[in-house]
């Protein structure tokens, strides 16, 4: 908490901008206007961060954000998480980029493969392409998000940018 307020007290003092890039979405939240969320070096969702918590559109965001813990061990011990399924892909196989988006993909991994575009959902809001996950899931997926994205949390400030580290 110390780090985070001199990180917020030297943006105001010097009007500077900075990018934090971080493994933790709560803490992500506390310090950032704009979330960058990648997953295997690639860009699936950037967007201003309350939007992004309100309303996450890519299933590794949602995934993100039900997996940030709860800080009543109660309520944590009693909710389900939404977990992606399947095997962790390769960040060295360029079909990796397709795990959200399996309807591209070319079963051939000498073959060029199609690379996700970003589309703009919304003012600001840009997400990959990704195939639907099927109804259920995804409304677990959401609701499970859904209470994480309503916590009262502090200002943002700066810009963070969110790694995904797989292997």
């Amino acid at each position: 908490a110390q780090i985070m307020a001199l990180i917020a007290d030297l943006q105001a003092e010097f009007a500077m901008a900075t990018l934090f890039i971080s493994h933790d979405l709560s803490v992500v939240r506390r310090a950032a206007h704009r979330v960058m969320v990648m997953y295997l070096g690639r860009v699936v969702e950037l967007a201003d961060a309350d939007a992004l918590y309100a309303d996450p559109r890519h299933p590794y965001t949602r995934a993100l954000l039900a997996a940030v813990p709860r800080p009543d061990p109660r309520s944590e011990r009693a909710r389900s998480h939404a977990m992606l399924t399947g095997d962790l892909p390769s960040p060295l196989d360029p079909r990796s980029a397709l795990t959200f988006l399996k309807s591209k993909l070319i079963d051939d991994s000498r073959a060029e493969q199609y690379v996700p575009q970003l589309i703009e959902v919304a003012k600001g809001h840009f997400v990959a392409e990704h195939d639907a996950l099927d109804d259920a899931r995804e409304r677990e997926a959401a609701a499970i998000a859904e209470p994480a994205a309503k916590k009262h949390a502090p200002p943002h400030r700066g810009f963070a940018l969110r790694a995904a580290r797989v292997a």
